[in-house]
């Protein structure tokens, strides 16, 4: 009997642990820039939920559409990963002239949270692959 018991209460909290994440903590809107550089770069990238994307390129609007499933997933998995409370709001290296500079705005629930980081910054490890995917989906749909 004990063991039944036992075995009810773990799967009781897996079953709490799986609703916990994945309620509240999906993204609604993550929006990405990629700016500065000696070639002034401007561009920016607005994804949502669903995957559907709309990029701009110094302000004009460019190319929208739907990311495809496993790439949403992708992203969902990465924005999840990343410990938004303890993001700083910037990395950057002032040392650096003519830096790129990448810009992220997550909504997460009722929660938003920003942050930049400059070449020559050191953000946490998890930011940091969530920037490279960003980035490569922004080279891959132009």
């Amino acid at each position: 009997m004990r063991n039944i018991v036992a075995l009810l209460t773990i799967v009781a909290l897996l079953a709490a642990g799986c609703a916990s994440r994945s309620s509240g903590k999906q993204f609604r809107q993550l929006t990405y820039s990629y700016t500065g550089g000696i070639a002034g770069f401007n561009q920016s990238l607005v994804v949502t939920a669903d995957g559907s994307f709309q990029m701009a390129d110094r302000g004009k609007p460019g190319r929208a559409g739907r990311l495809p499933a496993a790439e949403t997933r992708a992203l969902r998995q990465l924005v999840d990963g990343v410990s938004w409370s303890t993001v700083d709001e910037q990395y950057v290296d002032p040392r650096v002239a003519d830096a790129i500079f990448e810009g992220v705005t997550v909504q997460i629930g009722k929660s938003t949270y920003q942050t930049v980081v400059g070449t020559g910054g050191l953000p946490p490890a998890e930011l940091a692959r969530l920037l490279g995917k960003l980035k490569q989906i922004l080279d891959m749909q132009k």
